[in-house]
């Protein structure tokens, strides 16, 4: 038996191979991939944003504040009571919680789009959820998990939770500037919105990568065999609603939401 060609110590058919890089380059060009998609779609986003409109928000934040109750409230104890109620393992019930407590991410913004929602109110509310996870999901997370497990133990990625927020937001800029400058570019995506539909939208499609973070950085290997299945579940039935609303007719759209 010879050595591997690639081997840089052999004694025998004992040999010392270099460790492969090439999981990290290719997890190093897929963020980078994903990230520049990303803010060319929240700049696309941009684009449909009204400033004088999306200050009306800020000023009166009443779509912002029953979103954040439902954001923040509802859905993170939705999490909790239907743990309780089928029984699950703890590690699990764990892991539905932190779905539950995730802020909205940028796939509402882009499901927004395609059902004529409140742009101007989706992107409000994404930018506002983002900033007030970073004391409501650990708050959250303390008060429904602590019948399974510590809050200690459980990490959240504030850094993760930043850039999120920096890629969301400055491509977003970036847009609503081109409208105000050069509007006749942006007009032809513009189409009228309605609130209802992105409350709903906002608060229902939760940030899927963020809580499989969570859980990586939280618990060990064993338990995430256990755990991982459910952020994996989620975003395979989120993301076909994802492809395959967008080329629903508008009337069917009306229905379905």
């Amino acid at each position: 038996m010879s050595c591997d060609s690639l081997a840089t110590i052999c004694s025998g058919a004992n040999c010392l191979i270099p460790p492969s890089n090439f999981n990290a380059v290719l997890s190093l060009v897929l963020s980078t991939v994903l990230t520049v998609m990303l803010a060319l779609v929240m700049f696309a986003m941009g684009c449909t944003v009204n400033a004088s409109k999306l200050w009306s928000h800020v000023k009166k934040p009443w779509g912002i504040f029953i979103g954040f109750l439902c954001q923040f409230g509802i859905m993170p104890f939705t999490a909790f009571a239907l743990s309780l109620a089928f029984g699950v393992l703890p590690v699990q019930a764990i892991v539905i919680i932190i779905m539950g407590c995730c802020p909205g991410g940028s796939s509402s913004n882009i499901i927004c789009y395609w059902l004529d929602g409140d742009m101007d109110l989706s992107i409000s509310m994404t930018a506002c959820s983002s900033i007030l996870a970073l004391g409501m999901m650990p708050l959250c997370l303390f008060i429904y998990t602590s019948v399974w497990t510590s809050s200690d133990s459980i990490k959240i990625p504030f850094d993760s939770i930043g850039i999120t927020l920096a890629a969301l937001l400055i491509p977003i800029a970036v847009g609503i500037f081109v409208k105000s400058k050069w509007p006749h570019i942006a007009k032809k995506i513009l189409k009228p919105w309605y609130r209802c539909r992105t409350i709903a939208l906002e608060t229902g499609f939760q940030n899927a990568q963020l809580c499989s973070t969570i859980v990586q950085l939280s618990f060990s290997p064993a338990e995430l065999e256990l755990m991982f299945a459910f952020p994996l579940i989620y975003s395979i039935f989120q993301s076909p609603a994802d492809s395959l609303l967008p080329w629903l007719p508008s009337k069917h759209i009306k229905g379905f939401v």
